[in-house]
């Protein structure tokens, strides 16, 4: 189980350095990914990986650390269920619209998160 915590630290990290790199380009992807039937499968995607690290938090180094990450998976993911898709097309797009320095400041969160993962791993 330590090895999904790991890949979700990989996950997190990977597409925070990707936005922090080509920020500008952070439009273009929320848009394709929050389409149609897509934002409920980032939904279930997001369900299933906080219900992994919750199952596998007492296995690593960190254990409320890793349980606290899903859980938090688990709310955003029940969130963006209840909230119409429109609305959420909306919040994606206006966060996505601002400028670069503000999309690499807050992707430091979620490269943090994924470090955070990825000690906790071991």
């Amino acid at each position: 189980m330590q090895y999904l915590v790991m890949i979700v630290g990989l996950l997190f990290s990977g597409l925070a350095l990707l936005v922090l790199c080509q920020p500008r380009r952070l439009p273009l992807w929320l848009g394709g990914a929050l389409r149609g039937a897509r934002l409920y499968g980032i939904a279930l995607l997001r369900l299933l990986l906080g219900a992994g690290l919750i199952a596998a938090a007492p296995d690593t180094s960190l254990p409320l650390a890793v349980s606290a990450v899903g859980w938090l998976l688990v709310l955003t993911a029940l969130i963006l269920v209840v909230i119409p898709a429109p609305t959420a097309r909306r919040v994606g797009q206006r966060f996505a619209a601002g400028p670069p320095w503000r999309t690499r400041l807050c992707m430091l969160g979620p490269l943090a998160l994924g470090l955070l993962l990825l000690v906790a791993s071991r």
